[in-house]
C-alpha cells in the first residue's frame, strides 16, 4: 500500500541502502523481494523493520491521520497535513510522515494509542489544579517512579516526556528497563499516567 518510492527511502533511512530490489520495476504488492531481504538479515535488524513498517500500518487509518494532524500541531508545523502529498493512500501518507517529520510520526503513535487503550485506571481523587510540568517537577517523578521501581529489581532510571491535548496533561513514564523510546520500542512498553 506504501508507493515504492518511499518504500527505498525507508530502507535507506533505516541503513539498508545496498537493498535494491530494482525499485521502478518492483510491481504493487510485490513483497516477495522485500520478505527474502528481511529474511536473510539479522532478527535485531529484520525486527526493527517489522516494527516500523507495523507503526506506520497502524497510523494509516483516519484516526492515526488525526493524530498525525494533532502531533502536528503540537510540534508547530499545522501546516504538515496541507504537505501531505493528497494524491497517496493513508499508507503512503502515514509513511511519508514517518520519513519527513519522525518527531510528529513518534507522537502521533503516542496520541493513537493514548485513544485506544482498553486499560485506563481512571482516578477521581486527584486535586483538581494544573499540574506541575517545571524540569524540576519532572525530575522528582522520573526519580520517585525509579524508586518504585527499583523495589522489583528494574527501574534504574525513569525518563519522562509530557503532552497537553486541551485541557488534559499526559506524562509518558519510560523506565530504564524498557528501551528508551525511539522508532523500535514496542508499545506495551509504554506507561501512560494521564
Amino acid at each position: 500500500m506504501v508507493p515504492n518510492e518511499l518504500l527505498q527511502e525507508f530502507f535507506v533511512i533505516l541503513g539498508h541502502s545496498e537493498f535494491d530490489p530494482c525499485w521502478p520495476q518492483l510491481g504493487k504488492r510485490e513483497l516477495d523481494p522485500i520478505l527474502d531481504y528481511m529474511t536473510d538479515l539479522p532478527a535485531s535488524q529484520a525486527s526493527q523493520i517489522d516494527q516500523e513498517l507495523q507503526a506506520v500500518y497502524e497510523l494509516s487509518c483516519q484516526s492515526g491521520m488525526t493524530a498525525i494532524t494533532e502531533s502536528a500541531k503540537l510540534h508547530g508545523v499545522s501546516e504538515l497535513p496541507i504537505q501531505m502529498p493528497q494524491e497517496m493512500s493513508v499508507h503512503g501518507r502515514a509513511m511519508w510522515t514517518r520519513l519527513n517529520h519522525p518527531q510528529v510520526f513518534n507522537t502521533a503513535q503516542l496520541l493513537h494509542e493514548v485513544d485506544h487503550l482498553s486499560w485506563w485506571r481512571k482516578r477521581n481523587d486527584l486535586p483538581a489544579k494544573e499540574p506541575d510540568v517545571r524540569p524540576e517537577a519532572i525530575q522528582q517523578l522520573e526519580h520517585g517512579i525509579s524508586c518504585l521501581l527499583k523495589d522489583q529489581g528494574r527501574g534504574r532510571l525513569c525518563t519522562i516526556e509530557t503532552y497537553r491535548r486541551g485541557n488534559v496533561h499526559y506524562f509518558f513514564a519510560y523506565p530504564a528497563n524498557c528501551r528508551q523510546r525511539d522508532r523500535t520500542t514496542q508499545r506495551s512498553d509504554l506507561v501512560p499516567v494521564v
